[in-house]
Parts: structure tokens; sequence; C-alpha cells
């Protein structure tokens, strides 16, 4: 029997048309998964006339983990940092963070994520590591491949 995932999503909603392209895949990759079943929870799964905010924050305190995909307009959300990343935080939920779209590592405020391992894609023999936005094509296949192995890999130190 597969062990139960409730995965919440964060992102910057200026990001909306790479997230869902992004999310499409993932969702579809981590289906397969041997060991987890994964319910990955996004805001456009609220509806018409509910409390967004409340929606959010019950997401947040069903959810097993963050999907963090960090970005210059993640890193410059209000929401994000003030009620997402806190509420994430206190509740001592394991963070995933992602190099979704490029941002400066050594320069920019990564709102307490430094000490955090975050996810970016090295392909065999590349001297450097890619943020999702950066790669094209069936590399984006490799990177989200990547990336749910080491999403399994972290979950399976629980």
């Amino acid at each position: 029997m597969k062990k139960k995932i409730n995965m919440f999503v964060s992102y910057a909603h200026n990001n909306n048309v790479l997230v869902d392209r992004f999310l499409d895949e993932f969702e579809e990759y981590c289906h397969c998964s041997k060991t987890y079943e994964y319910n990955i929870w996004r805001d456009h799964k609220i509806l018409i006339g509910e409390k967004w905010e409340e929606e959010i924050i019950k997401a947040i305190d069903e959810c097993d983990c963050g999907l963090l995909l960090l970005s210059t307009s993640f890193l410059n959300s209000p929401y994000i940092k003030n009620v997402e990343l806190v509420k994430l935080t206190n509740d001592n939920k394991i963070l995933l963070p992602v190099g979704f779209r490029k941002f400066n590592l050594e320069r920019h405020d990564l709102l307490g994520l430094k000490e955090k391992q975050i996810f970016m894609y090295r392909a065999k023999g590349s001297p450097r590591a890619k943020f999702f936005s950066d790669i094209k094509g069936q590399r984006r296949t490799d990177f989200i491949d990547a990336l749910f192995v080491e999403i399994e890999d972290r979950l399976n130190k629980e």
C-alpha cells in the first residue's frame, strides 16, 4: 500500500504559465510512484465563492510538505513571505525548495531558505546547475525526473 503524501505548492502568480506546464508534467510523473500516493494541492483548486485564505491555510495545515517554486516573484511576494512560508515553517513541514526561475543565490534575500538545499538540475557533464526556466525541450523531463527522485529520497528519510 502506498503512503499518502499531501503536497502544498507555493508559487508566484506571475509565473502561472510556466507553473502550469511544470505541474502538468510533474503531477503525471508523481502519480506513477511505486511508493507514494501524491495529492498535489495548489490554489487553482479553490472554488468560486470560497474564502481563499481559509482554503490556503487549511491546505497548509493538511500538507506533509511544501513544494516551493522559487523565483524573484516568489521572493517578492508579501503573501508567500508573511503567510505561507511562516505557516509552513512554524508547522515544521518538510520544505522542498526548487530553483524555478532565475534568481541570485548569493545576493537575493532567500527568506530564510538559504540554509535549505535548493534543488537545481545539473545534467551529466554540465559545469553548473540550472533553474527550470533555463531548460528547454526533453531536458525539462530530465529536470522533473531528478526532482522526483530527490523528493522521494527526502520523504524516505522521514
